[in-house]
C-alpha cells in the first residue's frame, strides 16, 4: 500500500481545526487519500511509485485534510471550509488529468521508465512542469521514501 505523505507532514500544514486531530485518525486519512491516488495513478503508472514530488504529496494532502473536516463536520459559511472543499476538488481533477497523461507527474515507477505495451509513458520519461488551479509544479523538491530531497 502507497502512503504519499506523512502524519508529520500533515501536522505541518493542515488547518488549525484539525491540528489536535488523533494520530491514528489522520493516518487513516492520509492511508484513504493515498489509495485514493492509487486508483487513479495505477492507470499511467506501475505502482507502487519509487520517489515522487512534492505535487502528489500536496494533493493527497488536501484529500486527507477534507476527509477529516468532513467526518468532524462542515460548517456553511466558513470560508475556510470552501477553501478545503474546493482545493480537494481541485485534486480530484488534477488525479483525473494524471490518469488521462494530461498531466505527467515526475516520479519513477516500477517499469523504471520504459513504455509499456500500449505505448504509455512511464513517470521517469516526464519531465514537463504545469500549472492548474493554484497548483504549481517544478518546485524543486522530490519525496522519496527517506524524505524530500532539495
Amino acid at each position: 500500500m502507497s502512503s504519499y505523505l506523512t502524519n508529520a507532514q500533515f501536522f505541518e500544514q493542515c488547518a488549525p481545526v484539525l491540528s489536535s486531530s488523533p494520530a491514528q485518525v489522520v493516518t487513516d486519512a492520509i492511508t484513504w487519500a493515498s489509495t485514493t491516488a492509487d486508483s487513479y495513478l495505477r492507470k499511467r503508472y506501475a505502482l507502487p511509485l519509487i520517489s515522487f514530488d512534492v505535487d502528489l504529496s500536496q494533493n493527497v494532502f488536501y484529500m486527507a485534510q477534507w476527509k477529516l473536516l468532513s467526518q468532524t463536520g462542515f460548517r456553511p459559511g466558513s470560508g475556510q471550509n470552501e477553501l478545503l472543499a474546493k482545493q480537494y476538488d481541485d485534486s480530484i481533477k488534477w488525479l483525473r488529468d494524471v490518469s488521462t497523461g494530461i498531466v505527467q507527474i515526475n516520479a519513477v515507477d516500477q517499469s523504471d521508465g520504459e513504455v509499456d505495451e500500449e505505448g504509455s509513458l512511464t513517470a521517469s520519461d516526464c519531465q514537463q512542469n504545469f500549472q492548474r488551479a493554484g497548483f504549481t509544479g517544478g518546485r524543486g523538491g522530490r519525496w522519496n521514501s527517506g524524505g524530500f530531497d532539495w
